[in-house]
């Protein structure tokens, strides 16, 4: 643990990605009373924006805060894939089962450090702990004593998958690969068992739609849900058949051939002990990938939730082809560890991604603007520095009092300026995906031509294309008859007074505002 928490430090100095400033955003306003999904929306469940919340009421509203929160996160599912795989080294009796505890460890935080700011301190990062919880916790015990308590781990692994399913619903179908588990490995009467895993998972959804409920969250919360559910099959997809071969190889690359020639070795020979030890593995990787396809989307961090298995099903390989070719030479065996060592830690393709994101984290600290200037491209989705920028500028050009608009991929500029959104929608990049109805889009202008901001931010090159093609928020205004209301709002009451980096028009009120165009 010593070792993964050295091997993690790094992440503290990476910046934040679009996804990011989206929940930590939302938890700001949440710090600041809000409602979540009345005053903040967002397609995702709420805990999410609880824990950022959480961190930037600790540490407060800066990027440190949120690179904390996921640095505590890995460290803790680097303890929990610990112990979950340490639980089942006994399968493989004396085969080298003092090292596949530590290897899945290491290997877990080697990879979380392999995937950069934009695929950390995602949904699926925060899940990790209760995913592999939840194995931990459904694995049965040998002792007499341990046994008695075994309904009772029984029910705190329902509720890890609860706490799972309120960070990303598709976690839901990690409670399939659960059951299964204490199905294949329960000598206690099965469907009690699976009973009492779903008892866990319900009683703590009843606890989290209870706080929404009594936070006044609740009916908007189920509303967004049921939106994305319908519109969910609409939205167009890059996800490809070589998507979830292309995840096992970026993130365990040569660690995923190990496994995949341990496991035919296995079958071949017949090894039931490998085979029963490599099961539960094997189960929530199949859930992984199921809850990527489920989810419909191209190569990106949805993929992260394949690690809990992978990793361990990678660890029990590794030790086994190690303990088969030992047997055999010692020194061979020596000499193939080493050069894994080495492979791992230098020449794979995960091995350059972690060294060029140590590299970053190496010049974010000596050189902060430098490195920002590192991400994304000035007309991008997302680039850094203009976001920084914005902010400069609202801090500059408005008060703590005023409202702000941002029509555009920016809610940074929100929670680095102090300044509150004059809509619950906080970043457009959903506004032409299907998720959010016309209705919303059209209350949404209304709110503003009720309640005007002082400043309303227009992004120029935030393109997209849910529908097939490229879109900015710069062009829905201009030709998207969804958004003529903002069109006449700019004729009658705004003028434009600023382009900042070239990105943003600026557009001030001509009476919420005094400085001159």
């Amino acid at each position: 643990m010593a070792a993964c928490a050295i091997l993690y430090l790094p992440s503290l100095a990476w910046a934040l990605g679009l996804d990011q400033n989206i929940f930590a955003e939302i938890g700001a306003l949440l710090l600041k009373g809000k409602k979540l999904y009345v005053d903040a929306w967002d397609v995702k469940p709420p805990n999410i924006f609880y824990l950022y919340a959480i961190f930037e009421w600790i540490f407060g509203q800066h990027e440190i805060a949120v690179r904390i929160s996921d640095y505590c996160f890995s460290l803790l599912s680097c303890a929990a894939i610990f112990a979950a795989t340490e639980q089942q080294s006994p399968m493989l009796a004396g085969r080298g089962k003092e090292w596949i505890a530590p290897v899945a460890s290491v290997l877990l935080m080697l990879t979380l450090l392999s995937l950069g700011l934009a695929d950390t301190a995602q949904t699926e990062s925060y899940s990790l702990v209760f995913l592999i919880m939840a194995s931990l916790l459904a694995q049965p015990i040998s002792s007499a004593e341990s046994r008695s308590h075994y309904p009772l781990r029984l029910f705190f692994s329902g509720v890890s998958i609860g706490v799972a399913l309120f960070f990303k619903t598709s976690n839901l179908v990690f409670l399939i690969a659960i059951a299964a588990e204490v199905w294949i490995y329960n000598a206690h009467p099965r469907l009690k068992a699976i009973g009492i895993l779903l008892v866990g998972c319900l009683a703590w959804s009843v606890v989290q739609l209870g706080v929404l409920a009594v936070s006044g969250s609740l009916v908007e919360y189920l509303r967004v849900s049921w939106s994305v559910l319908l519109h969910h099959t609409n939205e167009v997809s890059s996800l490809r058949a070589t998507d979830v071969p292309r995840a096992l190889w970026t993130y365990l690359d040569l660690w995923s051939v190990l496994a995949m020639f341990a496991l035919l070795i296995a079958i071949i020979k017949k090894d039931s002990a490998f085979l029963r030890a490599a099961l539960s593995p094997l189960l929530l990787l199949a859930a992984g990938i199921a809850a990527v396809l489920i989810q419909n989307k191209g190569w990106g961090y949805q993929f992260v939730v394949v690690l809990p298995g992978l990793t361990r099903l990678c660890a029990i390989s590794g030790t086994y082809l190690y303990r088969m070719i030992h047997t055999r030479s010692a020194k061979i065996a020596g000499v193939v560890t080493v050069v894994l060592f080495i492979a791992t830690l230098t020449l794979t393709p995960s091995a350059h991604r972690r060294m060029h994101y140590v590299s970053d984290a190496l010049l974010s600290m000596r050189d902060r603007p430098a490195y920002l200037a590192t991400l994304g491209s000035p007309h991008s989705l997302y680039y850094p520095p203009a976001t920084d920028s914005l902010a400069d500028y609202l801090v500059h050009n408005t008060s703590p009092t005023d409202k702000v608009f941002i029509f555009g991929e920016e809610p940074g500029a929100y929670w680095r300026a102090d300044r509150l959104p004059a809509t619950r929608y906080v970043y457009s990049l959903l506004f032409t995906s299907g998720v959010i109805s016309n209705e919303d889009l059209l209350a949404m202008q209304d709110t503003l031509l009720a309640n005007p901001p002082a400043i309303i931010v227009v992004e120029r090159f935030d393109t997209t294309a849910f529908r097939g093609k490229p879109e900015t928020s710069e062009t829905l205004i201009a030709n998207d008859s969804l958004f003529s209301i903002i069109r006449n709002i700019f004729f009658r009451n705004y003028y434009s007074s600023d382009t900042l980096c070239g990105s943003f028009i600026i557009h001030r009120h001509v009476l919420l505002t005094s400085s001159s165009p």
